[in-house]
């Protein structure tokens, strides 16, 4: 499934609804979809999913899924090929799709499942882009911005209308501000891969989480984290999202309370590494990793 930029008038709206956000231990609970063809709702695809395993307190009240609910539900084995089949080789649009997208390829490659290269959009990635002044971008956020009705949030085919009125109002904002689709898509580009050297540092022990659960049993909740060197793969401000959005907490500098130095991958030997190894020495909690291990850890929780 690749990522794309573009603004389609043809697509399908996805979401889940899962017992966690680990697509390796956490199972799906609840899968929908809605065909668009040019711009207009044609058809809709939704299943429970029985997890074979009891739900959380806190998924009954986010999602208002019992466990009677899925009891007697199919299996994803079941499940699954409806919704590939129902998906076919249209381009996929989600919000925050990455979430969606893990669970979909984990799943399906647990089912011995062939996946058709989809093309994939992020809804997210299209909101900060068109709504920078947000404090946040969550999806309650942006359809809340918009005047879109919320209250039926967290179930998935309701989150995949709420998805699909939030994307026509943000490709309404798009052609408003850059006159037509390709405009925009040209300049989301430019946005997407390149980052202003005049822009001032961020504060990344300020950023905040913009998802709605964190599942407290992925590897860096309540983690302190500290990154140093030239990252590779990663925008600074970005891998602090994904820290922050898994319950960590992301330093500007080391401290005797950080657990976690990443290095990036081409670093040289630095003053942050020399500290880490002396607070290690004294007792200190704290681990010295390099770039591509971090990538290791984080992707079973968020896809890279």
């Amino acid at each position: 499934m690749e990522y794309i930029i573009d603004l389609p008038n043809d697509y399908v709206i996805i979401d889940l609804e899962t017992t966690g956000r680990s697509a390796k231990f956490h199972q799906i609970i609840e899968m929908s979809a809605i065909k668009i063809k040019n711009d207009q709702i044609v058809d809709q695809y939704s299943s429970l999913v029985n997890p074979h395993r009891n739900l959380s307190n806190f998924i009954q009240q986010l999602t208002n899924i019992t466990d009677e609910m899925v009891a007697n539900e199919r299996d994803i084995k079941d499940v699954m090929p409806e919704f590939l089949n129902f998906i076919g080789d249209s381009i996929i649009i989600g919000y925050n799709i990455s979430f969606d997208k893990n669970f979909i390829v984990k799943k399906s490659q647990s089912l011995n499942l062939d996946l058709t290269n989809n093309k994939c959009i992020d809804c997210l990635s299209i909101a900060r882009e068109l709504l920078p002044s947000l404090p946040h971008h969550t999806l309650k956020d942006v359809s809340e911005h918009f005047g879109i009705d919320y209250s039926r949030a967290h179930r998935s085919l309701s989150d995949c209308r709420i998805t699909f009125e939030c994307y026509i109002k943000l490709k309404e904002l798009a052609i408003q501000k850059y006159s037509n689709k390709d405009n925009f898509i040209q300049i989301f580009q430019v946005n997407s891969n390149h980052t202003n050297r005049n822009t001032p540092k961020t504060d990344l022990s300020k950023i905040k989480p913009n998802v709605d659960y964190i599942d407290d049993t992925n590897p860096f909740y309540n983690q302190n984290c500290v990154f140093t060197g030239k990252l590779q793969n990663f925008n600074r401000d970005a891998v602090a999202q994904y820290v922050v959005n898994l319950g960590g907490h992301v330093q500007n500098n080391l401290t005797k309370d950080t657990n976690l130095l990443i290095i990036a991958n081409e670093a040289k030997r630095s003053g942050k590494i020399d500290k880490a190894e002396k607070y290690k020495l004294a007792g200190c909690n704290i681990e010295v990793i390099t770039e591509n291990t971090f990538i290791d850890l984080i992707k079973d929780y968020i896809n890279i």
